[in-house]
């Protein structure tokens, strides 16, 4: 028996995560929880991290990102190697 191709393993695999998807929610039950304060602070504090982290990001490359929407050429003026000034 021929082995399948991975587009028929990926479908077949993706049919069955979506068949105990919902399987899984048709049969689930309640849980009658709530969130305490101590979880929402948690999820306040990785949200601020994560725009904390993406404004690092932007101020990292920053340059690399105008010299792109500008259409600027590189630092250094040359565009070989060997072209750069020693330090």
């Amino acid at each position: 028996m021929p082995l399948p191709r991975s587009g028929e393993r990926r479908r077949a695999g993706t049919a069955t995560l979506i068949v105990g998807a919902a399987l899984s929610t048709a049969f689930a039950s309640p849980a009658l929880a709530y969130v305490d304060p101590s979880a929402s602070s948690l999820l306040l504090q990785v949200i601020l991290g994560g725009i904390a982290s993406l404004g690092v990001l932007l101020r990292l490359f920053w340059g690399r990102l105008r010299r792109k929407v500008r259409r600027e050429p590189p630092p250094g003026g040359g565009s070989g190697p060997g072209t750069e000034e020693p330090r």
